[in-house]
């Protein structure tokens, strides 16, 4: 019996030494690839052959990274409907390099959607481009209420450009309501829309200037009397719901 399990032992090891050799060989490929990607002009079309969507959502965390690292640096080659594939497959969680380059693709996708819709004529791909364009940006919305701080502040600075909320207060007003509020964000929706309008506070000429202009030893004060009582105060105002 002890012969057995000496043999069983010796198996499950070899076995996982080959798994392991199978994944550097993998890493150590892919971390090679990253460098020189951009090179190849049918670089997606390979990846794709290879299965690198299924990659995406990988158990694996460090596989997964490596490959969002490695989609990240051909997007701007991708077509349409390329673009649109991986977004609806992306998900952020596992480890913070995963979180990020995920965040890294959705911001760049969003800039390319929006770009491409105030260009686009009404076509038959439109429908298309509007459903894009939303899913993405209610990711990137979701991820204002990550429990990564790096997400949560990288999202929110990435929504506060200019290119994409105005400073004015009215126009970011009814951006939030226009653009920003998204069924799957409700939960958060007052949250993140008070900052951004607390944002633009930012922008006044008047931001960085004093409450006082010269130092408080510099003032009189005057004792103003308040009426600390609030039931005497309004007593007069005040009639029972249940006065006839």
């Amino acid at each position: 019996m002890l012969l057995n399990v000496k043999r069983l032992k010796h198996e499950i090891n070899q076995y996982l030494l080959e798994e392991l050799n199978l994944i550097l060989k993998w890493h150590n490929s892919q971390q090679s690839l990253i460098a020189n990607i951009t090179e190849f002009d049918s670089a997606y079309l390979e990846l794709h052959t290879a299965g690198i969507l299924d990659i995406l959502i990988h158990k694996d965390f460090r596989i997964r990274g490596i490959a969002l690292h490695l989609l990240h640096k051909p997007l701007a080659k991708l077509t349409h409907e390329q673009l649109y594939e991986i977004a609806k497959i992306l998900y952020v969680d596992g480890p913070n390099e995963c979180q990020i380059w995920t965040l890294e693709i959705y911001k760049w996708i969003y800039d390319y959607i929006t770009n491409y819709l105030t260009k686009e004529i009404k076509t038959s791909i439109r429908p298309l481009s509007e459903m894009f364009y939303h899913h993405v940006g209610e990711q990137l919305l979701e991820l204002l209420s990550s429990k990564n701080e790096y997400i949560r502040v990288n999202s929110r600075n990435f929504w506060c450009d200019s290119k994409r909320l105005s400073t004015s207060s009215h126009h970011r007003l009814m951006a939030l309501f226009d653009q920003l509020y998204s069924i799957k964000t409700e939960n958060g929706y007052l949250n993140y829309s008070t900052n951004f309008l607390l944002e633009c506070t930012t922008h006044n000429p008047y931001y960085n200037h004093f409450i006082f202009e010269n130092s408080l030893d510099k003032y009189s004060f005057l004792q103003f009397p308040l009426a600390c009582n609030w039931r005497q105060h309004h007593h007069t105002y005040i009639t029972p719901l249940f006065t006839l």
